[in-house]
C-alpha cells in the first residue's frame, strides 16, 4: 500500500508522510494512547495507528495523509487495467476498433482502422448473458451504429470475430 512503519525503520525516523508524528521505535502490546515519543519535542505517539506493531485490537486508524498516499498507490495500480481492449488475437494494429462515445447512453458506434469485410458482433452483460448478436458482410464503412438503449445501465462486453481476429472490449451504458 505504499506506507511504511511510523518510526520509518530507524529510531525517531520518517515514515514519509507529514502529518504522522515521529516515533522513537516500534510499539507492542496495547500501549496508552497517551504515550510519549522519546524523539525530539516528544510527540504523542500514534500507537493506534496501523502501521505500528500494537495487537491488532488495539490498531485503528491511519492518518490522513496515509490514506492519501494509499489511494495515490492504488490509482496508479488501477490505471493498469483501466484499458478498453481485455483481449485480443491476430494482427491486433491491423484489426483494431475503438467504441464511442464510451460510456454512452445505449446508441454508439464500433468504428474499425480498416476495412472488415465479413464479421460477427457479439455483446454479453456481466453475467455472460447475450444480448446482442449479428453478423455483418459486405460491409463498405469503417464505421457501425450499435443500438443497446433496451438494456439496462452497466458494464457489457463487445466481441467482434472475423475470419482474421477476434477481439472483445467493454462498453459502459449509463
Amino acid at each position: 500500500m505504499n506506507l511504511n512503519h511510523i518510526w520509518g525503520d530507524a529510531t525517531c525516523g520518517n515514515d514519509g508522510v507529514s502529518d504522522t508524528p515521529q516515533h522513537n521505535t516500534s510499539n507492542g502490546g496495547c500501549p496508552a494512547i497517551s504515550h510519549l515519543s522519546t524523539c525530539s519535542g516528544t510527540p504523542r505517539e500514534l500507537t493506534m495507528n496501523y502501521m505500528d506493531y500494537t495487537n491488532d485490537s488495539c490498531m485503528y486508524m491511519l492518518t490522513q495523509g496515509q490514506a492519501t498516499r494509499m489511494q495515490a498507490h492504488l490509482n496508479v495500480i488501477a490505471s493498469s487495467f483501466n484499458q478498453d481492449t481485455l483481449l485480443s488475437n491476430g494482427d491486433f494494429d491491423k484489426n483494431s476498433f475503438v467504441v464511442y462515445p464510451n460510456p454512452n447512453k445505449g446508441y454508439f458506434n464500433i468504428q474499425f482502422s480498416e476495412m472488415v469485410n465479413e464479421y460477427t458482433v457479439h455483446i454479453i452483460d456481466q453475467s455472460g448473458r447475450t444480448v446482442f448478436e449479428n453478423k455483418y458482410s459486405g460491409n463498405n464503412s469503417l464505421n457501425q451504429e450499435m443500438n443497446l438503449n433496451a438494456t439496462a445501465a452497466g458494464v457489457y462486453f463487445i466481441t467482434i470475430k472475423s475470419d482474421d481476429f477476434i477481439t472483445t472490449k467493454k462498453v459502459l451504458v449509463q
